[in-house]
């Protein structure tokens, strides 16, 4: 097996006979090669310490996070899947932590458990009411503006959460493909 030089703008590299110049990099040697002309072997170190500190960490918690696994009893992990976030996503005690407070469902003008904070305020959807996240504005005068939307053309869609009136509910959807609700809240 013959031996080459070949040089280029990062140094001279030894390639065997067969090998093309830009396909060195792909073989054991060609990679070889490479850290023993400080191609890599600068950024190598970095590339480890991130691997050891960042990705395996987070893929291991990933892991760990798919199983159920009581700590205080002596028994196997066994796969969840995703039930451990349905129970996180659900658990009113997460959402109390992060300043949300979540009150009883409520039917109107659409089905919906509602969880507010001072500043935000979020809602959970029964399954079948819109089968992607949507953001909803409420207003007294919704009618009103809905007739001032149409009259400058702008098309609501037909798809409707259930139980909402047409005349004064409204679901547009934005440039970009977000679901606006525009809903007129129940008279107290």
């Amino acid at each position: 097996m013959s031996i080459e030089q070949h040089t280029s703008k990062r140094g001279t590299t030894a390639l065997h006979s067969g090998q093309t110049p830009g396909r060195s990099d792909l073989t054991v040697r060609g990679l070889i090669d490479r850290l023993a002309n400080w191609d890599m072997g600068f950024v190598l170190p970095a590339v480890l310490v991130m691997v050891m500190l960042v990705i395996f960490p987070t893929l291991y918690a990933l892991a760990i996070s798919l199983l159920r696994w009581h700590l205080t009893e002596a028994t196997p992990p066994t796969f969840a899947g995703l039930g451990n976030y349905l129970f996180l996503f659900t658990e009113t005690r997460f959402w109390e932590a992060l300043g949300f407070v979540a009150t009883e469902e409520t039917a109107a003008p659409y089905v919906h458990l509602p969880l507010t904070s001072d500043h935000l305020d979020l809602a959970f959807h029964r399954a079948g009411t819109l089968e992607r996240p949507m953001l909803v504005f409420a207003d007294d005068d919704m009618p009103t503006r809905i007739a001032a939307l149409r009259e400058r053309g702008i098309a609501a869609s037909r798809e409707l959460p259930r139980g909402l009136d047409p005349g004064a509910n409204a679901l547009l959807e934005a440039p970009e493909g977000t679901p606006l609700l525009l809903v007129t809240p129940p008279a107290d």
